[in-house]
């Protein structure tokens, strides 16, 4: 076919294309990818990490937050 710009078997239509939301696609993705086998140590790693960035997150908003406090305009 003349003009064709999908490659041949390329699926239709192009999941770019696809207005996709976002728990549609973590749903695809938990499908398709191997998912890691989370044991207690491995659980705790975790949750200690999340922790870890909260509070940096925090601190870093506090900071700018009382900057903007400090010098308003």
């Amino acid at each position: 076919m003349d003009g064709e710009v999908r490659p041949r078997g390329a699926p239709w239509p192009p999941l770019a294309v696809l207005p996709l939301r976002l728990r549609t696609v973590r749903f695809l993705l938990r499908v398709t990818l191997p998912q890691p086998i989370l044991d207690l140590p491995a659980a705790l790693a975790w949750l200690a990490y999340q922790h870890q960035r909260q509070v940096a997150a925090y601190r870093s908003h506090r900071t700018r937050l009382l900057a903007q406090l400090a010098h308003p305009g």
